[in-house]
């Protein structure tokens, strides 16, 4: 990894202390930052990495003129069945009916509104309210899901996983993660983190795409996925 300065929230976080600790080991710098919406002082022609909550990267991203590596969340919807083991569907919120539920829905804008299992539409509109009836949501079948995997990448390659729900072989989420990188090599973005879940049938499935720059280690190696969240800051 480069000499480079990583910028994170002036805010106490554990794993977020665990990714600045490795990073300074790993010879680059670690500036904490208060007012993100404000452009810190930094040393000319160095190379700056993010690393924090949605509302600080994605601001002090436009700050300084960075672009950050996010990954396409309407995707899943392409992916095969064997990939995912679940029916999911990408719809505007004006399309959506009341057959469509209960369901999972996530919303493709950032923090629109909370991830979870909806009962009902007017449950949905009650959350959405304001929001443009042309913006599009995720909805997703309702599984049982027996445990949660987290992986971080970088350039196709699987750097580390942990289980931080449930309990699996690890070893086999990782080589399912590692199979859809390969299968998948020209799609998925050089830095990303994928959410895989064991369900009772005893296979794996893709949750969902992750930014590296705002996804927390849940259990990772810091110093294991330091490149995957290096590379979601684009130079």
């Amino acid at each position: 990894m480069t000499m480079a300065i990583l910028l994170i929230p002036n805010k106490s976080d554990s794993e977020r202390e665990l990714v600045a600790a490795a990073w300074l080991a790993d010879g680059g710098q670690v500036l904490r930052i208060d007012q993100f919406w404000k452009k810190p002082s930094l040393p000319e022609h160095e190379t700056v990495a993010l690393y924090g909550n949605d509302t600080f990267c994605l601001v002090l991203a436009q700050v300084l003129g960075l672009q950050l590596c996010i990954p396409d969340d309407a995707w899943i919807a392409q992916l095969p069945f064997a990939w995912i083991r679940r029916n999911i569907r990408l719809l505007s919120l004006g399309e959506l009916a009341d057959a469509d539920f209960p369901c999972f829905a996530k919303p493709i804008q950032p923090k629109q509104f909370k991830a979870q299992v909806y009962a009902n539409l007017q449950a949905l509109r009650e959350v959405t309210a304001g929001i443009p009836d042309q913006d599009c949501v995720l909805l997703s079948e309702i599984v049982t899901i027996e445990a949660e995997v987290r992986a971080f990448v970088w350039q196709g390659r699987v750097l580390d996983a942990a289980c931080y729900a449930g309990a699996a072989d690890l070893a086999d989420a990782m080589v399912f993660a590692q199979q859809l990188c390969d299968a998948y090599a020209g799609a998925l973005p050089a830095s990303v983190v994928i959410d895989l879940a064991l369900v009772p049938e005893r296979v794996w499935m893709i949750l969902e795409f992750n930014a590296a720059w705002g996804a927390g280690l849940n259990g990772c190696d810091p110093t294991k996925v330091l490149p995957a969240i290096a590379a979601a800051t684009l130079k």
